[in-house]
């Protein structure tokens, strides 16, 4: 089955200033998880964490990306020796209601430079050309970066899920965000 992400995939790698995306491989999937292991993957994710193996992640990401209703799109430095530092996953794609969910994911050492808003800037709109009417994210409500960037893009807060989020042995809310295909034609 074609999916909206397929038909994306092509228009792979793309350049932002100085940094480019493209479609993410195992390896790319499996050093950003080594990167992200090393803060609080509680703090990403609501979502049970299932420890796994590099062996196990490696067969996981394989699968992963033969799935059509995922994308990983990787943010890469364009220096000498060019290396992933972030990604921006659409999954959870629904073809009857054509949203998808975003999730993102930038090293430490590159936030607070507006990579992830631009690469997101790139990104939105190319799935609204191709048949998306909403995107939609969840954060916790103590990701105040997370918050900023979403609003940034113009998402609108949707939903708040009261404690939802386990972090540090407190529940926190969780926001539900998201953008319509016309929110950001009236926009940009």
């Amino acid at each position: 089955m074609n999916t909206v992400f397929d038909s994306i995939s092509s228009q792979f790698p793309k350049i932002i200033g100085d940094k480019f995306l493209d479609i993410m491989s195992v390896d790319d999937l499996l050093e950003i998880r080594s990167v992200s292991l090393s803060e609080s993957p509680e703090k990403e994710t609501c979502r049970p964490i299932i420890q796994r193996s590099e062996d196990e992640a490696r067969k996981s990401f394989s699968e992963i990306i033969t799935e059509n209703s995922i994308i990983n799109i990787g943010v890469y430095t364009t220096d000498s020796s060019p290396r992933v530092i972030g990604k921006i996953t659409f999954f959870d794609y629904n073809p009857r209601n054509r949203s998808c969910e975003l999730g993102y994911y930038l090293n430490p050492a590159y936030r607070g430079q507006g990579i992830m808003k631009s690469a997101a800037s790139i990104l939105v709109p190319m799935l609204f050309d191709k048949g998306i009417n909403k995107i939609y994210a969840q954060t916790g409500g103590f990701n105040e970066a997370s918050i900023r960037l979403l609003e940034g893009l113009g998402f609108s807060k949707d939903a708040v899920l009261r404690e939802h989020h386990e972090l540090g042995s407190v529940l926190y809310d969780d926001y539900i965000f998201s953008i319509l295909k016309s929110d950001w034609v009236a926009a940009n």
